[in-house]
């Protein structure tokens, strides 16, 4: 602990000593510092407050006002921080639980559930759904782009489901790129560190006339292995990709069209635990290097009818291939939506829309896993409504509802209500009230995956057998059930929203979820078949085979959640600003009477940290310079014999700006430990421990 708080001392103290040195060395030089290309000046807090938030009502509106539990990450923020993808970025927002697995796997989600495939988080790239079908959650080694080009990423902790459609049950991701026309010329940057052995990457922006603006650009890095704590060695999860894409936006006046795209390929290695023959049983540990590679487009239209009346047009194409060891895949999905924004008087607004998706897998089977149908359809029909009452002028009521229709579980309804009270510039005071569905995947419906472990246990034989009870090695099998349900949350929040100054603020929530239909995993019974082809095995080989064990998934666990939240921001002075966030999480989960799930409510329970706080501090220093620190501090998982102990987590960045157009960067990360554990036992990989690391990145732009 002392060296923590050492470590914490150090980032206030230098920070304030250096406060007020900006003016005294600018007034003694007799000139300006050269301003960066997203100065901090000009991202202060009451701008910041200012910000226009799409992700909350599908319209723009002001985060200060916004009635529901937002934080923006600003593409300065990502800067700043130093970090180089997309997950590691979102460790910013208060509420979102951020665990490294290996070195390109990650663990995400928000206010609980976390795992791998974390399936109650929908997360959108520019309004293009990366939830996959497949198994819930995200494959977060994918998710990328320039980061100098992302905008901001709208992070909505709670139900988003009324807009946004089932899988939108504790949060809401949207990762927003810059327009085209605020990213002209040419941008270069590239780096070399002791973990990123490498990256580098190349924008150019161009104005095709007044209306037309397009960008275009390519990237690529290489980074090097975890440490392996199992095998006490260098892991096997490198990860190298390239990736390219681009933008065009067209401004007609009142109408508005875009088209973007990207193309990547790469790969994701990784220490596999698998089941490779039950005859014997042979439980082996393997590096693969997993082959991922796609692309999508998305075609996007608005026009303004009138200054009361605007509709939106989204389409877009999206091809995944992932070649890995348990399920390889191709998936390619359409999606096409729209919506209209309609202003009928001065104190009612409806905004409705529909969508519709479709989304076809083609699976190949390996021995530890296969799906009982590998070539399934997911479709997706929904039309919502929303709709938005003035009461007062500080006063305003939120109704709406989402109606869907998806291949599993047929029609399901996500309604919610919303208020927001400002009464003036200073406070604001905002509640929810939602239901909203995590729908099938299509493992919990089909899948058949041994788990990467062997018991061994009893298993009375059954007739024609002598009524026997012999141990055996059970290899557990999950199985998934075509009757599985949608699991349900009814969500309940509370937030405060307070700026006392200019120069400070405060945003407190507080929630109470329930939830019903919990996915667990029931233990069955060998099939009478199953043990006569084991024991015909030993009569035929004289070699005793594993039998495979079902578990079978269902859905018998229900429990609630509660939890508080809290951001703030002070600038301190105009070059220096501090952040903090808190966050507060307690889940308690039950068994059904029915249920003899014997593990699953306390893997849950136990994969959310109690406390996490975060501390940032931006600090714009004489002579060009910028020193930016990032504290955080992670409790404890108690996984059942997984336990992972807290830590803390110290970030370090040094820029220089010699010119205007060209800026210098020595970045270190998780500076406070040699390596440290983020996550607990994976049924199907190794988890690695995560490294301390430094690197140097040159980034010129003209």
């Amino acid at each position: 602990m002392r060296p923590v708080l050492r470590a914490t001392a150090h980032v206030l103290v230098t920070a304030a000593a250096l406060a007020a040195a900006p003016a005294f060395a600018v007034e003694a030089s007799g000139s300006d510092p050269a301003p960066s290309t997203a100065s901090l000046a000009d991202m202060d807090l009451e701008s910041l407050m200012n910000v226009d938030v799409t992700s909350v009502s599908k319209r723009e509106g002001k985060l200060a006002t916004s009635p529901a539990a937002v934080y923006v990450i600003t593409g300065e923020d990502i800067r700043r921080s130093g970090v180089r993808s997309i997950p590691e970025a979102l460790r910013m927002a208060p509420g979102v639980e951020v665990a490294q697995i290996d070195a390109n796997k990650w663990a995400v989600t928000i206010r609980g559930f976390n795992e791998e495939f974390a399936n109650k988080l929908l997360v959108l790239m520019d309004g293009r759904s990366v939830y996959t079908p497949l198994f819930g959650g995200v494959y977060w080694d994918v998710q990328d782009t320039m980061l100098e080009d992302v905008d901001r990423i709208e992070v909505i902790r709670g139900p988003g489901a009324t807009l946004w459609g089932a899988n939108a049950v504790n949060g809401v991701i949207n990762i927003i790129t810059k327009k085209a026309k605020d990213t002209q010329g040419l941008l270069v940057s590239g780096g070399y560190g002791n973990e990123e052995r490498g990256f580098g990457a190349g924008r150019y922006g161009f104005a095709v006339n007044d209306n037309i603006h397009v960008r275009a650009y390519v990237k690529g890095f290489n980074r090097d292995a975890f440490w392996d704590g199992q095998r006490n060695e260098q892991g096997a999860d490198e990860w190298n990709q390239v990736r390219s894409g681009f933008r065009a936006d067209l401004d007609a006046g009142k109408s508005h069209a875009t088209v973007q795209g990207d193309i990547y390929g790469g790969e994701s290695g990784a220490n596999v635990h698998a089941i490779t023959n039950l005859a014997p049983v042979t439980l082996r540990e393997f590096d693969q290097d997993a082959s991922v590679k796609g692309g999508n487009v998305i075609t996007r239209f608005n026009h303004e009818f009138s200054e009361t009346s605007s509709a939106q047009l989204q389409l877009y194409y999206d091809r995944t291939n992932r070649d890995d060891y348990f399920t390889p895949e191709i998936r390619d999905t359409f999606d096409v939506d729209f919506q209209h924004d309609w202003t009928i008087s001065d104190w009612y607004r409806l905004l409705w829309g529909t969508d519709y998706r479709y989304s076809k897998g083609r699976t190949s089977s390996s021995f530890a896993s296969s799906l009982v149908d590998p070539d399934r359809v997911s479709q997706f029909v929904a039309g919502f409504l929303n709709n938005e009452f003035t009461i007062t002028d500080g006063l305003k009521l939120y109704l709406g509802s989402m109606a869907e229709y998806n291949s599993y579980t047929g029609f399901e309804l996500q309604p919610s209500g919303r208020f927001a009270w400002t009464p003036n510039e200073h406070h604001t005071v905002w509640g929810a009230v939602s239901r909203a569905v995590r729908t099938p995947s299509q493992a919990d419906d089909d899948v058949r995956v041994f788990v990467g472990t062997v018991v061994t246990q009893p298993v009375t034989l059954p007739p024609p057998y002598p009524p026997l009870t012999v141990n055996v090695q059970a290899v557990p099998e999950a199985v998934g059930q075509r009757n599985f349900k949608s699991e349900n949350e009814a969500a309940y929040e509370l937030g405060y929203r307070f700026f006392p100054t200019p120069t400070l603020s405060f945003d407190l929530t507080a929630y109470y979820n329930t939830y019903d239909d919990l996915r667990s995993t029931e233990p069955g019974s060998p099939t009478a078949q199953t043990i006569q082809n084991a024991i015909a095995t030993f009569f035929s080989t004289g070699i005793v085979p594993g039998i495979p064990t079902p578990l079978y998934l269902e859905n018998r666990i229900d429990g609630h959640t509660y939890g508080t939240e809290l951001a703030a921001a002070w600038q301190v002075t105009k070059p220096w600003k501090l952040g903090l966030t808190y966050t507060f999480f307690r889940m308690h989960l039950e068994n059904d009477k029915d249920s003899a799930d014997p593990a699953s409510v306390q893997v849950i329970e136990k994969s959310s940290p109690t406390n996490m706080i975060g501390l940032t501090s931006y600090l714009d220093l004489p002579y060009h310079l910028e020193l930016d620190h990032s504290l955080k501090y992670t409790d404890n998982l108690r996984v059942p014999n997984a336990h992972v102990p807290s830590y803390f987590r110290l970030d370090t960045r040094l820029a220089w700006h010699p010119t205007e157009t060209l800026e210098l960067a020595l970045v270190g990360l998780n500076l406070l430990d040699h390596r440290h554990e983020e996550w607990g036992s994976s049924y199907l990989y190794a988890t690695s421990r995560v490294q301390r690391s430094y690197y140097a990145q040159a980034t010129w732009r003209w």
